[in-house]
């Protein structure tokens, strides 16, 4: 019965061959659109640390002066913290996984095997602590990351990815190498895998979406003894830029990992204490709960609009087109079932039931369905060329891959059924003696 009632929908497709373009295009242009402008708004939205980012916490802290309040025209708690706090806050809670993070551009990472003296230019890398490779999921493939004493210690180690491993030791083990990064030499301790996080969260000074993997991880206090320079003093308060309070500046991001609502509580019960104890020294203009706080990364991400306005505007224009053409679709197919009432009255009266009227109808809008899923394919492919073609910072990042192919077709499925079953009961309820008689 199911191979005959599909003959019978493919039959009935190709006895109205407009009614069913009309079907197929609606359905392909308004699942296009919406799978475009979805597609568009995940990729912006994405986790860039799945099974991580709920425990991730950025640490914000108005560390501001009454005069860097003056002069700043922002009312948003800052993200980026003196060292000095960042250092007394990890003395406060040793035992808590922290770590500081800022962005570093290395003019040339140098390395020398067999006497040869291999250079890369314009790697990219980061300044942190031990705790961050296990708080960020950094692999290791070889080796192990510094410790906390090493960090206390400003040891000059390093981080590489394996990437530039090769680069500058072939195939021999980096492990015990030293590296030249910024004139300073630091030994290899461990070799990263890929590790790419998709917004760049960590460094939204730097880069947010089109960014190069970090290839260098190297201690924030080494290379502050070491003399390596950051890629730009981008918040000093009222410092001066070329010679900063070296306790003080520069200005870092801080992370912290809490599992537990009553860790996420205590820990802000003990920012608002330090606040207050500086606000009262004199150092901050602020003190209280209002002076710091605490972000997970998807918080983090929406503080800072990384979804543009036009992408969510686009998800919800197109939603909007699909709910026409999904009207216009279930209009046409009822219009198409009632104009072959004469043949379904002619089936009931040879002794077909209702369900297989129903079923055959049914079929016929699921043949739609897959048909204009296939055909929205190539229209989603050219909806994300477009945007790629557009000037906007995450036009690079767009892309088409098979699990949005497999949902397009899926959602066309389940979409054409969904606004084919009024119009395929109102076709299996219409009585069969009238039809009949009247023709």
């Amino acid at each position: 019965m199911w191979g005959y009632n599909m003959e019978l929908a493919w039959r009935g497709l190709r006895h109205f061959p407009r009614i069913t373009l009309l079907n197929v295009l609606a359905l392909a242009l308004g699942l296009g659109a919406t799978v475009t402008a979805q597609t568009v708004t995940r990729l912006l939205s994405g986790d860039p640390l799945p099974n991580r980012s709920g425990s991730l916490y950025a640490v914000q802290m108005d560390a501001r002066s009454k005069a860097d309040i003056k002069e700043s025209s922002s009312s948003r708690l800052p993200d980026l913290l003196p060292w000095l706090d960042v250092q007394q806050l990890q003395h406060v809670r040793p035992a808590t996984p922290q770590t500081a993070v800022i962005n570093t551009d290395f003019l040339t990472v140098s390395g020398t095997v067999g006497g040869a003296v291999k250079e890369v230019k314009n790697v990219s890398g980061l300044q942190v602590q031990s705790a961050f490779f296990d708080m960020f999921a950094v692999p290791l493939l070889q080796g192990r990351a510094w410790s906390t004493r090493d960090d206390e210690a400003a040891l000059p180690v390093a981080v590489i990815s394996s990437e530039l491993s090769h680069r500058l030791f072939g195939d021999a083990s980096a492990l015990g190498q030293s590296v030249q990064i910024g004139g300073k030499l630091f030994r290899v301790v461990a070799v990263s895998g890929v590790w790419k996080p998709y917004p760049h969260f960590y460094g939204l000074g730097m880069c947010v979406y089109a960014c190069p993997a970090e290839e260098v991880f190297i201690p924030v206090a080494a290379a502050r003894e070491q003399g390596v320079r950051l890629a730009s003093f981008s918040t000093c308060g009222t410092q001066s830029i070329t010679k900063p309070d070296a306790a003080i500046c520069p200005y870092l991001g801080f992370w912290v990992q809490l599992s537990t609502a009553e860790q996420r509580a205590d820990y802000r019960q003990m920012l608002t204490r330090y606040a207050d104890t500086q606000h009262a020294a004199g150092r901050f203009a602020n003190g209280g709960a209002s002076a710091v706080g605490l972000q997970d990364v998807h918080v983090f991400l929406d503080a800072h609009h990384l979804v543009p306005v036009s992408a969510r505007f686009g998800v919800w224009l197109s939603l909007s087109f699909l709910l026409v053409c999904l009207a216009n679709v279930a209009g046409l197919l009822l219009t198409r079932f009632l104009r072959s009432s004469v043949e379904l009255g002619i089936r009931r009266a040879l002794g077909a039931s209702r369900r297989a009227i129903f079923s055959q109808c049914l079929l016929e809008a699921g043949l739609i369905g897959v048909s204009g899923g296939v055909l929205a394919l190539p229209l989603v492919g050219l909806g994300l060329y477009l945007v790629r073609l557009q000037p906007v910072a995450y036009a690079s990042v767009i892309r088409l891959d098979w699990s949005v192919a497999l949902t397009l077709l899926l959602l066309s499925l389940v979409a054409s059924l969904a606004i084919g079953t009024v119009p395929a009961w109102r076709a299996s309820v219409v009585e069969p003696g009238l039809q009949v008689k009247e023709n």
